[in-house]
C-alpha cells in the first residue's frame, strides 16, 4: 500500500510546510523558542525591542513621579503623547519582528539592516491596524461599562448583581482575547500580503475560522503568562525601596527584559500560527514585494 509522502519544500524552521500546518499552539511554542535564537531575531530583540521598552518604561516612570496629587491639563497632554509615543515605537519592534519571521520561515538569509528598512515601510499600514484594534477594544470596554452600570440601577439583589458581574467579566476576557489573536493576525496579513485596515482584518478572520478551537490554548499559552508575569513583575518591582537612582535603574531595566521576552515570543508565536492555517501550498495570497519593498515571501513558495 502506498504511503503519501509529503514533498513540500522545508521551510526555514526545519519543518515541511504541510507539517507547519498542522502543528498546534504547543508545537509554535517550541519554533518561537528556537526562531527567537536566531542571530538575526536576537538581534531584533536586543538591538531594537529591549530598547524601545528601556525607553518607554524609563519614560513613563519618570513622567508617573512628577504627576502631582491634582493633575493639570498639561500633565493629561504629556501622558496622551507617551502613550501614542509607545504605540508607534511598539509598531516598529512588531514590523522587523514579523518581517524577519517571515524571512527566516522561507529559509532565507535577513541581517538586521533590512530589517529595519522594512519596519519603517511597513509602520504606516500596521498604525492603521492599530487604530482599528483600539476601536474595537474601545466598544467592547463601553458596552461591558453600560452593561455594568445597567445592572447597577437595576438588578434587585446583590446575587444577582454578583452573578452579572461574573458573566460581564467572562464575556469580556473571551472579547479581549478574540481581538488581541485577530489583531496579530491582521499585523500578519499587512506584514505578507499586500492589504491593511479593515481588508486585513476580514483576511485575518477568514483565516482564523480554520483554528478557532486553538485560540483558547494559544491564549492559555501565550497571554496568561505575560499578564500574570508582567503583574507579578510590577508588583515586586514596586516593594523595592527606592533610595537610589541605581534601584530606580534596576527597576526599570528588570521590567524592561521581562516585558521585551514575553512581548517577543508572543509576536514571533503569532505570526508561526499565521502561516499554521493554510491548508494548501497555493491557498496563501502572499505579495512577491512587500508594502515595504523588501524582500517579501513569495506566494507560490509558501
Amino acid at each position: 500500500m502506498d504511503v503519501a509522502v509529503d514533498e513540500s519544500p522545508p521551510t526555514g524552521l526545519g519543518l515541511r510546510r504541510q507539517q507547519l500546518r498542522q502543528t498546534g499552539p504547543c508545537e509554535i511554542y517550541k519554533q518561537a523558542t528556537e526562531q527567537m535564537n536566531r542571530p538575526t531575531l536576537r538581534s531584533v530583540m536586543l538591538k531594537v525591542a529591549f530598547p524601545f521598552a528601556l525607553l518607554n518604561f524609563g519614560a513613563s516612570v519618570l513622567l508617573t513621579s512628577r504627576i502631582p496629587n491634582e493633575p493639570s491639563w498639561q500633565v493629561l497632554m504629556a501622558v496622551t503623547a507617551l502613550g501614542l509615543a509607545t504605540s508607534c515605537l511598539d509598531l516598529l519592534v512588531v514590523a522587523a519582528t514579523f518581517f524577519t519571521v517571515g524571512r527566516q520561515y522561507r529559509g532565507e538569509k535577513v541581517t538586521l539592516q533590512e530589517a529595519l528598512r522594512a519596519m519603517l515601510g511597513l509602520w504606516p499600514k500596521l498604525f492603521v491596524n492599530n487604530l482599528y484594534s483600539t476601536g474595537f477594544m474601545f466598544a467592547v470596554f463601553m458596552v461591558s461599562l453600560a452593561a455594568a452600570m445597567t445592572i447597577i440601577f437595576t438588578a434587585s439583589s446583590d446575587a444577582v448583581k454578583y452573578f452579572a458581574f461574573v458573566v460581564i467579566a467572562l464575556v469580556l476576557i473571551i472579547l479581549v482575547v478574540a481581538i488581541q489573536t485577530l489583531s496579530i493576525f491582521a499585523t500578519a496579513v499587512t506584514c505578507y500580503e499586500k492589504t491593511y485596515g479593515w481588508a486585513a482584518y476580514k483576511q485575518a478572520q477568514k483565516l482564523l475560522q480554520r483554528k478557532w478551537n486553538s485560540v483558547p490554548l494559544f491564549a492559555l499559552i501565550f497571554y496568561v503568562p505575560v499578564w500574570i508575569t508582567g503583574t507579578f513583575t510590577s508588583y515586586l518591582l514596586k516593594e523595592f525601596p527606592e533610595t537610589s537612582l541605581w534601584m530606580e535603574l534596576f527597576r526599570i531595566v528588570s521590567y524592561a527584559i521581562v516585558i521585551t521576552l514575553f512581548d517577543q515570543r508572543l509576536l514571533v508565536s503569532g505570526a508561526l500560527f499565521y502561516f499554521s492555517c493554510f491548508e494548501k501550498p497555493d491557498e496563501q495570497n502572499v505579495s512577491d514585494s512587500m508594502e515595504a519593498g523588501y524582500h517579501s515571501i513569495a506566494s507560490q513558495e509558501v
